[in-house]
């Protein structure tokens, strides 16, 4: 298949993205191609990708610059197959509850990992006030799985009532409205970033990865207590 090919197999929505999306799914293509040429099925893509997020991790969370880098290089890997094993699974044809299942795992495996890998560098370095910054961590790493946790309740939901998943059309506005939530709450997006301002901080002398965290925080103190609203109101409803 040809690049432009697989990018037609690509989820689109404002509703659905968010801001990684763009470039992982710009390189997403290169792994599909070579995934679907030798047969590789989808929950395959998907277990690679837990591996390469946990190798990520591990090699980030190493003191030495080298392996650190190679460790961003893995996290990114992670996301970008998150987004391949999706477009294998379009092009084959190749779909199963089991295969949601699995990839769903796949973040539930990985992104504490990250949180850990994330705590330990700068543990080793410094950069940021330990403490504060393991405290704020471990809020955002709750609160983003609770927020997980709540949606995948909705989606089973939805699909046990009605047999499939349910499409809702929303306006222009409200699609970009949640294209900035998802951009500033959701887990692949800090994990992709953090490691870049952890970078630069260092060279800079700067605390921006610790301000995305307190943003990261924030959003997700608002959007949650929503979450849990829907969640009460669905239960009361049955």
């Amino acid at each position: 298949m040809k690049y432009k090919d697989i990018r037609a197999f690509q989820p689109k929505g404002l509703k659905t993205d968010f801001i990684i999306c763009p470039y992982c799914y710009l390189l997403s293509p290169f792994f599909t191609k070579f995934f679907v040429k030798h047969h590789i099925i989808p929950n395959a893509v998907t277990i690679l990708m837990i591996l390469s997020g946990l190798l990520g991790a591990v090699l980030f969370a190493v003191p030495l610059l080298p392996l650190r880098i190679l460790g961003v290089i893995f996290i990114h890997v992670w996301f970008i197959l998150d987004c391949s094993d999706g477009e294998v699974a379009r092009i084959t044809k190749r779909f199963s509850t089991f295969g949601t299942e699995i990839d769903y795992t796949a973040h539930i495996i990985n992104h504490p990992c990250f949180s850990l890998s994330f705590l330990l560098a700068v543990y080793f370095t410094g950069r940021y006030p330990m403490l504060l910054f393991g405290f704020l961590l471990f809020v955002f790493t709750a609160l983003e799985s609770m927020g997980r946790h709540l949606c995948s309740f909705h989606l089973i939901r939805d699909m046990k009532l009605s047999g499939e998943k349910k499409e809702e059309n929303i306006s222009f506005f409200k699609g970009c409205i949640l294209y900035i939530v998802n951009s500033l709450t959701v887990y692949p997006v800090f994990a992709l970033v953090f490691p870049l301002l952890f970078f630069l901080d260092g060279i800079f002398g700067l605390q921006t990865g610790m301000g995305l965290l307190l943003v990261f925080v924030g959003m997700n103190l608002l959007v949650i207590p929503r979450q849990v609203y829907k969640w009460v109101k669905a239960i009361a409803a049955k």
